[in-house]
């Protein structure tokens, strides 16, 4: 029987990878290049696991879904060569304080993805979080949120983490951008 499950799972590959591999390697060639077929085999890797997880849920098309697990490969991969580029810049002498209109436009993906999460928790966290992610202390935050101190703050503010870290799951640049914010405190 499993040996029939596996059969019957690589005809389906097959038949997927015929389907889309085409049009898919050729939209995404414009983008990433010579990385274009692994994104789309990675993607195929994706869905799979969506399927047998039970993630994937059939609501919308089958080339949708392949495109939206696509899209954010091709967002990570942006995002890490991003950071990677920030990262030997900095350390070399050589950041240049020139936008790249690339990595703004990531950094504004994952910015609306954040925004998105916030947008899904209790007011009272999206209050704290807000301010915090904009530098202000946890005794300012307690004065104009009218808390009794800043400790209480840091308690309510260590809930909320969790709470937006349950949110962001398994997503590799939100939860970069969680620890960032984390280590940043």
């Amino acid at each position: 029987m499993i040996c029939q499950g596996g059969e019957a799972l690589s005809k389906a590959l097959r038949i997927l990878y015929d389907r889309h591999r085409r049009e898919m390697i050729g939209r995404l060639r414009k983008d990433m290049g010579s990385e274009a077929e692994d994104i789309f085999h990675e993607t195929l890797v994706i869905l799979v696991e969506n399927v047998l997880d039970g993630r994937f849920s059939g609501k919308s098309s089958l080339a949708t879904y392949l495109w939206a697990i696509a899209h954010n490969l091709c967002l990570r991969r942006h995002a890490r060569s991003a950071r990677d580029e920030r990262y030997v810049n900095h350390f070399s002498g050589n950041e240049t304080h020139a936008t790249n209109p690339e990595i703004d436009y990531i950094d504004e993906q994952l910015r609306d993805s954040v925004e998105q999460m916030l947008e899904k928790l209790p007011p009272q966290c999206r209050e704290i979080l807000r301010l915090w992610m904009r530098k202000y202390s946890m005794q300012e935050i307690a004065e104009q949120l009218n808390y009794e101190n800043a400790v209480v703050v840091r308690n309510v503010k260590s809930r909320c983490l969790k709470k937006i870290a349950g949110l962001i799951g398994n997503d590799p640049a939100l939860r970069e951008v969680l620890e960032e914010w984390i280590k940043n405190d």
